[in-house]
């Protein structure tokens, strides 16, 4: 019975100086990030999803605008916890919003249907003819023409 040999090895068995370089990097990223998210309070924290630093900048990424508008409020407590901490070589903290790759769902217009309609047109025929009438009037035209294009 033959050996069969193996020729390949993952590359991720070979310490090589780049791959070691990324693992201290992310692991400093999480340091920080874990300092930064004990300095927060809890619901703020919640959505701080990483740091990235930078020169003498610490990139803090939240989940949307309004997470990053209230972390603006922790700057400077968050600056002196990460000096006090260790980490004085950070002068300067931006906030950015990490950008969402799905694209929102479309939204599909809800027709009436032709009672909804009548009902309307009903009702325009009991009012006054009034720039309100003739743009009910205008509305149920192009409902039927939309619902009569919803069933072909």
């Amino acid at each position: 019975m033959s050996s069969t040999k193996k020729n390949f090895q993952s590359p991720l068995k070979f310490p090589t100086p780049s791959i070691a370089r990324y693992q201290a990097e992310i692991s400093r990223q999480q340091q920080l990030l874990k300092i930064v998210k004990q300095t927060l309070p809890n619901e703020l924290a919640l959505h701080t999803a990483h740091c990235v630093l930078s020169n003498h900048k610490l990139i803090i990424y939240t989940d949307s605008a309004a997470w990053a508008a209230q972390l603006r409020f922790y700057h400077s407590t968050i600056l002196n916890h990460l000096q006090s901490s260790g980490w004085q070589s950070i002068q300067l903290i931006q906030f950015r919003i990490l950008q969402s790759t799905q694209q929102p769902a479309k939204r599909k217009p809800i027709i009436p249907n032709q009672e909804n309609i009548n009902a309307i047109r009903q009702q325009i025929k009991a009012t006054d003819k009034d720039a309100l009438s003739r743009s009910l009037k205008k509305l149920c035209d192009i409902l039927e023409i939309k619902s009569k294009q919803k069933t072909q």
